[in-house]
């Protein structure tokens, strides 16, 4: 047949022709597999005509060390391994990766991956929906990336995607966190939440902390550094530092404490916090407490401190600064009315609510 030709006993080569390359030899597949059946080579080069007639076609992606490098799994493990990420970002893009886009991508090369496909892999998901458009996220991040170092002329098509309502979090009042805190019986546990609480702090911030973040005299607290999982970084979550007041009852908790150890602020015999173990000792005492399993450690920090202070303000933009957050569409999420009207109610009917409050600045 035209075009196909057997190059050896078990290999055939074929001859293609395209404007842009001119006359090519193909003697691979696009998974770098040699062409060794003669109707397997026949339909590849059908294939490739229709990728010239696209133009779309590439012959460095016949080639075996391109073919492979290109391949769905060999190619989207390089860009997340190269990609500037949070570890924990990372770590989360790794398992949606491993566990859900390579099972179904993996045997195709990315010039192969055109809009229906997509749309057919998120239309086959069987997720909730906010992980669904997790997935797509990280899927779409990967494709702009390649069109970006133009490994591909344009970006496949991706289908608009449902936004799942916010779930708003519980928030509890200054009395509900101190009654679980009278639970916890590590004192620097409970000063790092409580830190957490007034300052607005988040979980990885607070972690990080160091004496020399502490400005005592200035009544200042430096917020530069955080963690990601268990990773140290030397930047915050939005890639900068913030100077904030530092509130009265926390200079008042840590200053008994300054200079009898170096380095963290909050620790476990000289190493930070695991994240893991704050959150195990606030869940006990919470459970011990009866309250509502609804109310994480966050929710009941810096959460519950923005709440407040948006319900007492109604300043959304100086609630945006305190806070750090980059789109002041993150920060509105607090004008909603059940973010604002939340309460938090013991499993026996007692209900306490967010006016119940103690413990603030002057």
């Amino acid at each position: 047949m035209k075009g196909v030709r057997q190059k050896t006993k078990d290999s055939f080569v074929l001859t293609v022709y395209d404007k842009r390359y001119g006359t090519c030899q193909i003697y691979h597949d696009k998974q770098g597999k040699r062409l060794i059946e003669l109707r397997y080579a026949i339909g590849v080069r059908g294939k490739i005509l229709d990728e010239i007639e696209q133009r779309t076609f590439d012959p460095d992606h016949y080639k075996p060390k391109k073919a492979v490098k290109l391949a769905f799994d060999v190619a989207i493990m390089d860009w997340l391994n190269d990609a500037d990420l949070a570890p924990s970002t990372r770590s989360d893009y790794r398992n949606k990766i491993q566990t859900v886009l390579i099972p179904h991508f993996k045997d195709t090369h990315i010039a192969d991956i055109v809009g229906k496909e997509i749309k057919a892999f998120y239309k086959g998901l069987k997720k909730t929906t906010k992980t669904k458009n997790n997935i797509m996220s990280v899927l779409r991040s990967f494709f702009k990336q390649l069109k970006e170092d133009e490994v591909i002329r344009e970006m496949p098509g991706f289908p608009a995607w449902k936004k799942p309502g916010y779930r708003y979090r519980k928030t509890c009042s200054w009395k509900v966190l101190e009654d679980i805190l009278s639970a916890i019986d590590n004192p620097m546990v409970v000063d790092a939440i409580i830190t957490m609480r007034l300052e607005l702090l988040r979980t990885g911030e607070v972690r990080a902390l160091r004496w020399e973040d502490i400005l005592f005299d200035e009544n200042q607290i430096i917020i530069r550094n955080s963690f990601s999982d268990n990773t140290f970084r030397e930047t915050t979550k939005n890639d900068g530092w913030v100077c904030k007041h530092l509130h009265s009852k926390v200079k008042e908790m840590l200053l008994p404490r300054k200079g009898l150890s170096n380095g963290w602020v909050f620790h476990n015999n000289g190493k930070p916090f695991h994240e893991s173990l704050m959150r195990k000792v606030f869940d006990k005492a919470r459970d011990e407490k009866e309250y509502s399993k609804e109310l994480t450690m966050y929710g009941a920090t810096r959460h519950s401190s923005a709440t407040e202070a948006y319900a007492d303000t109604k300043d959304i933009r100086g609630l945006q600064k305190a806070l750090g957050h980059r789109d002041i569409r993150t920060t509105q999420r607090y004008e909603h009315y059940d973010s604002t009207q939340e309460i938090i109610e013991r499993k026996k009917g007692k209900v306490i609510k967010l006016k119940d409050k103690k413990g603030e600045d002057e």
